[in-house]
Formats: C-alpha cells, structure tokens, sequence
C-alpha cells in the first residue's frame, strides 16, 4: 500500500493498492467531496500548471544557453580549434 495526499494539497492520505486499486478510511470520501466542492480540486490543477509553466520556463531559457554555445562554437570555428574535428 502506498500512502498519497489526494489531489496533492488536500491533507487526505489515501492509500493505494497497485494490485486492489484505491482504499478510504472511514469519512475520507466526504473528506474528499468537501476538497473538490470547495475549489481543491482546480486550485491542484492550477498548482500543477505553475508548476509545469516554471520548469518550461527553465528549460527555455537552458535551451537559450546551449543554442548560444553552439553559434559561438561554430561562428568562430571554435570546434575545430578545440577538438581538431570538422562535423
């Protein structure tokens, strides 16, 4: 059994069976239905969003570096002079 916090913010551990599926405590699901009644549910899925625009935004500007690396290397013949190899 695995232990997750249900919708990742809501404080409900539910557990989680990979061969049995999911199990509740007794009151977890009107724990459950007052979570995703009161907005818990999008305000997950809204965390998730910023979280996943944030590491986009990381690995852009990652993707920057490398792609200036590159034109530099190749703008100056720089490749050819550090490792002695053409393509």
């Amino acid at each position: 059994m695995l232990r997750v916090n249900f919708g990742g913010i809501s404080s409900i551990l539910i557990d989680i069976c990979r061969d049995h599926g999911v199990w509740l405590d007794k009151g977890e699901l009107e724990q459950i239905r007052c979570f995703i009644a009161n907005g818990g549910l999008e305000a997950s899925q809204n965390k998730e969003i910023t979280e996943i625009k944030d590491e986009l935004q990381l690995l852009a500007g990652k993707l920057q570096d490398v792609e200036f690396m590159q034109a530099i290397l190749h703008s100056r013949d720089l490749k050819y002079r550090l490792f002695k190899t053409r393509y």
